[in-house]
């Protein structure tokens, strides 16, 4: 159901209707960005931990 009251405002409904569209995309490309840094952090901080213990 459609929630258009007349007691919303404007912007409140600005707010809850266009994060609906663009939240799914964001919040994905906050995951991505997170996680492939964090792999990217793991991968280096894993590599120098290894190389230090070879060297």
């Amino acid at each position: 159901s459609n929630t258009t009251s007349a007691g919303s405002s404007p912007e409140k409904e600005g707010y809850n209707f266009h994060p609906a569209d663009s939240k799914p995309f964001c919040l994905c490309d906050l995951q991505l960005a997170f996680l492939q840094s964090l792999a990217k952090w793991l991968r280096d901080h894993l590599w120098c931990e290894r190389s230090l213990e070879l060297s």
